[in-house]
């Protein structure tokens, strides 16, 4: 004689929160049990964006990008179990304000060894802001190097796509407006 077990409830959604990071918008939320992450967004009550990963996870982290700086845009997320039991945030609808994502993505490398000169963040940073470009700072030596999923907010030119090397250096390739070494140097000094 066989049985058969019925999974009729949606999982719990606990702890969903919206944050901002290098000008990208994360909602991150905790289920119950494994499920989907659904994130349905918009800056009206419609809904119409929305962002979907299908792996189940307890733990959901979704990207929010090229969203309308100083806009309030409303949201809510939902999970659904492998037995397609779907549950949505309870409560009322949860909000937060666009922000920018910036123009060029820095990735800071730099590790001074051996007595090498330290050099400081606003050589770059500086120069990026005197000339008009819009950025954000990704210090290695405090976040790790970046993965795939932290540099596809930062659009690539058109015609451009995100590669790597086997130094994990990362870049925009074709990107005729900013090439940015791995690592920082300083001209040799002739006295």
């Amino acid at each position: 004689m066989a049985t058969a077990t019925a999974d009729l409830i949606a999982p719990t959604i606990s702890d969903v929160t919206p944050t901002t990071d290098l000008g990208v918008i994360t909602i991150t939320w905790q289920t119950s049990e494994p499920a989907s992450s659904i994130v349905r967004y918009g800056t009206n009550l419609t809904f119409n964006l929305a962002t979907t990963n299908s792996t189940l996870t307890t733990v959901h982290s979704q990207r929010l990008t090229e969203l309308a700086p100083g806009q309030t845009y409303y949201f809510y997320v939902a999970s659904a179990d492998a037995a397609g039991n779907v549950a949505t945030n309870s409560g009322p609808y949860l909000t937060f304000v666009g922000v920018a994502t910036p123009m060029v993505l820095l990735v800071d490398a730099y590790d001074p060894v051996n007595g090498s000169p330290e050099i400081p963040d606003s050589l770059y940073t500086g120069a990026l802001a005197a000339a008009g470009f819009s950025f954000a700072h990704w210090k290695v030596s405090q976040r790790g190097s970046p993965q795939l999923a932290d540099l596809q907010a930062f659009r690539p030119l058109s015609g451009a796509s995100w590669t790597t090397s086997s130094t994990t250096a990362w870049t925009r390739m074709g990107s005729p407006i900013l090439r940015l070494p791995i690592t920082r140097s300083l001209p040799l000094s002739s006295s």
